[in-house]
């Protein structure tokens, strides 16, 4: 998975570099515009929305995946922030399919993921990874709690 990733990352890169040759004007793209163009291709287009931060640590990268959540707009959401004040959002249907799909968007070199659950809008579950504190909370424990997260939610 992260090799596909890498791969469309270094894809896009290339485009960039080819246009810059041709001598087009060019954008840089941060941390977070680059996750959720790479993420668009497995899913499709996000909606990008205004959202400030909802924690201190959520810096541009984070990842979020929100499961149940229904006053998100979907039962199951994903939101990669692209900037201090706006997230990439994409709502989906709650399915084994989307829960994996969902998987897709989270990233151990992210600064933020948290994944949570919901049951009639009430936190029943929830994981969370701060790069930061990568020796304490590890990304692979972080990605045992998200299975069993996921796994509960897709019965």
């Amino acid at each position: 998975m992260k090799r596909t990733i890498a791969a469309l990352l270094a894809v896009m890169i290339a485009c960039c570099f080819t246009a810059a040759i041709a001598g087009e004007d060019t954008v840089t793209l941060n941390d977070g515009e680059l996750a959720a163009t790479a993420y668009a291709l497995f899913v499709g287009e996000g909606y990008t929305i205004p959202l400030d931060k909802i924690y201190s640590y959520d810096e541009i990268n984070s990842r979020f995946i929100f499961i149940g959540s229904e006053s998100l707009g979907a039962d199951l959401v994903v939101l990669i922030r692209i900037a201090e004040d706006t997230v990439c959002y994409w709502p989906m249907e709650l399915t084994q399919d989307n829960l994996i799909r969902a998987k897709l968007a989270l990233d151990e070199e992210a600064p933020f993921c948290l994944v949570t659950a919901y049951e009639n809008e009430i936190l029943t579950d929830s994981a969370m990874y701060l790069k930061s504190l990568g020796a304490m909370l590890t990304y692979e424990g972080f990605m045992e709690d998200v299975e069993r997260i996921m796994a509960a939610a897709a019965k």
